[in-house]
């Protein structure tokens, strides 16, 4: 039987971060202070590997280099998987367009559907959501916090940690 772990850890850039993993896979990746899964056994050791490159990413700019087959995508759609790992293929530093990923997965008018998968990414930072932009070149996102964190993260792959070259 597969339990959840967790690991709790803190960055520079961001106050607290949870990893939960299943089956020795990311099955999520929290990066605010909500409480979603209180009873969850702390055998951390499955996690710590995807804390190392979580933290390296945030801490030393070193591109994260997780494959697909280490994330739990049984938990979500068929749609969203498929959106999930084109994401994960839009190289370090560069972005690519909601629209984009639409005509990359086979479903060129369905870029809405592209962003709302975006948006409930249960594995942020690891799916490079933040490397997805508006075709108009804006930040996506609905919140002013889930624009400044997008833009936090482009920032640290462009070199410009804290919003400074």
């Amino acid at each position: 039987m597969s339990t959840l772990v967790k690991v709790d850890f803190s960055t520079t850039l961001f106050e607290k971060i949870r990893i939960i993993c299943k089956d020795k896979k990311i099955y999520e990746v929290i990066m605010e202070n909500r409480e979603i899964y209180n009873d969850i056994p702390d055998d951390r050791t499955n996690c710590f590997r995807f804390v190392k490159i979580i933290h390296n990413y945030l801490e030393e700019n070193t591109p994260i280099k997780i494959d697909k087959s280490d994330i739990y995508f049984q938990r979500v759609s068929d749609f969203y998987r498929l959106v999930y790992i084109k994401t994960m293929e839009v190289p370090y530093g560069m972005v690519s367009t909601y629209k984009d990923i639409a005509h990359e997965i086979g479903r060129p008018r369905a870029y809405r559907a592209v962003a709302t998968a975006l948006k409930k990414n249960p594995f942020p930072i690891v799916v490079p959501c933040h490397r997805i932009i508006r075709s108009d070149g804006r930040l996506g996102g609905i919140t002013s916090k889930s624009i400044e964190f997008r833009r936090k993260l482009l920032e640290l792959e462009k070199g410009e940690k804290n919003g400074k070259t």
